[in-house]
């Protein structure tokens, strides 16, 4: 009877030892190159990625440079201002003695022309000639050196091929679209890069709780495997359960070997990303609130788009224009000329200009330029080619709007969904806990198996690393959804 007294007393001694050890958190921790005091949040992480990063750097300013490109398919029609010089001196033999033998010609030319997006264009110059003629003969009563002067404004307008400007607003059109598709293309590129970067962090943050959890789960095991090797050798219990715990434990500590690499890894692409060449990172924020509620939701009278399905659009226009002005020059032409002058000659250029000022001796011109094209076949099927192009630039625009649609509408959906899955995993974690407590209630009772304490354990570890998994997974999704901005 003492022996058996004896026996209970080590057993009910043993049991609650081990009772203490599974209810207390243990302080061992992996020590690992991510823990160190300093703190970084996400928006100081995303300002050191911005302004450390040479890639970043390199995005930000080809967003500035299509930016101020904005304006550049206007620069073919902005007024010009020009200057002309010319000096002349010819030789030419003559026949009379009417003709000089030699005459020398010094001239200026300065004016402003422009082309407007109605077809017209107008060009107004002012112009001096300074003349010399050499080798008539003394009879001849002309005048050998003099000054002329000229005031002059010259309009063309465009009638039928490109009518009143169509094809040079069309042109317009489209370099306007293709500087917005740079922009959309370089600001999209950017924003990836952004968005890679925060769901880098959010990807450390969720591994270091894993690690956490892991080394919970890799303690928990380590305990049990040591209650379970003391109790085979006092004859307690088979040797079997200290070998499923010994592989239990060899199995947790696997897995958080396994994690830890991972987040090694994931720790230098973190750093690479702000240009840092090492694997130490400060302590991260947690992740943010367990119910992310969907945030932005499509307003009827605006449009949740993204640079990258704008671009289809703009794409389109390109098309639709480029076929409208391709189309206009395959007319005939006729455009009609005007053009009036006022004109100045003297010896001396001061009176030459009086004479301008003066409009004393003014020149008209007006005039109609006509062609048209002959072989009506070519132009027919280019004609025809032109008008399918433009309504196939019509059916882009009409998909890129329902497959924007789709996408926004999936990304709602995907959302909702994994903010679901997130929620049953919340569930399953809470009740996975309370088994686990309960389950090694019974093990200490001697009521359950080893084998069924692990597994439990295990199944705990799951949820917890399923639960992080897939909070993770919703702000990623959080995030894409982060992309579309309005457009007005």
């Amino acid at each position: 009877m003492q022996l058996l007294t004896v026996l209970a007393a080590a057993i009910l001694f043993s049991m609650n030892g081990v009772s203490q050890e599974m209810t207390t958190p243990s302080r061992k921790s992996v020590e690992t190159p991510l823990q160190e005091k300093a703190f970084l949040s996400l928006e100081g992480y995303l300002e050191q990625v911005r302004t450390s990063s040479a890639d970043a750097r390199a995005a930000a300013e080809a967003v500035r440079a299509a930016e101020l490109k904005l304006g550049e398919a206007e620069a073919p029609l902005s007024s010009e201002g020009y200057i002309e010089y010319r000096l002349l001196d010819d030789k030419k033999e003559t026949n009379s003695g009417f003709a000089p033998s030699r005459t020398q010609n010094d001239s200026w030319k300065v004016g402003v022309r422009d082309q407007t997006t109605f077809g017209l264009n107008s060009n107004f110059y002012f112009t001096t000639n300074s003349i010399l003629l050499s080798g008539i003969s003394p009879l001849v009563p002309i005048q050998r050196e003099y000054e002329t002067v000229s005031a002059v404004v010259e309009f063309r307008q465009s009638l039928l091929r490109d009518a009143f400007g169509v094809a040079t607003r069309a042109d317009l059109a489209a370099r306007k679209s293709a500087s917005r598709i740079e922009l959309l293309r370089q600001k999209m590129n950017y924003k990836n890069l952004i968005l890679k970067a925060e769901n880098t962090y959010w990807s450390l943050v969720s591994y270091n709780e894993i690690v956490k959890l892991q080394e919970e789960n890799v303690d928990r095991a380590r305990r049990l495997r040591d209650r379970m090797s003391q109790q085979a050798r006092l004859r307690l219990y088979d040797d079997v359960d200290a070998m499923q715990a010994e592989a239990s434990l060899q199995s947790r500590e696997l897995e958080l070997q396994s994690s830890l690499d991972e987040r090694a890894s994931l720790a230098r692409q973190f750093n690479t990303m702000r240009g840092r060449d090492t694997g130490v990172v400060e302590s991260l924020s947690e992740l943010p609130a367990k119910d992310m509620l969907l945030s932005q939701e499509k307003n009827p009278t605006q449009r949740m788009s993204r640079e990258d399905l704008r671009i289809a659009f703009e794409q389109a226009e390109v098309l639709s224009s480029q076929a409208q002005g391709s189309i206009s020059r395959l007319y005939p032409q006729l455009d009609l000329l005007a053009a009036v002058a006022t004109n100045g000659l003297d010896r001396s250029l001061g009176r030459a200009i009086e004479e301008v000022q003066d409009m004393r001796n003014p020149t008209w011109t007006i005039g109609v330029i006509f062609s048209l094209p002959l072989d009506y076949r070519l132009i027919g099927d280019i004609k025809r080619s032109y008008r399918a192009q433009k309504q196939a630039a019509n059916e882009q625009r009409s998909f890129a709007q329902f497959n924007e649609e789709r996408v926004w509408d999936d990304l709602i959906k995907q959302k909702r969904e994994a903010q679901g899955r997130f929620q049953r995993a919340l569930s399953l974690e809470k009740l996975q806990t309370e088994l686990v407590r309960k389950e090694r209630q019974r093990l200490m009772n001697g009521r359950t198996t080893t084998f069924q304490a692990i597994t439990f354990e295990q199944n705990l570890a799951l949820a917890q690393i399923a639960r992080v998994r897939a909070q993770l997974v919703l702000m990623q999704i959080h995030n894409v959804v982060k992309t579309f901005e309005e457009q007005l």
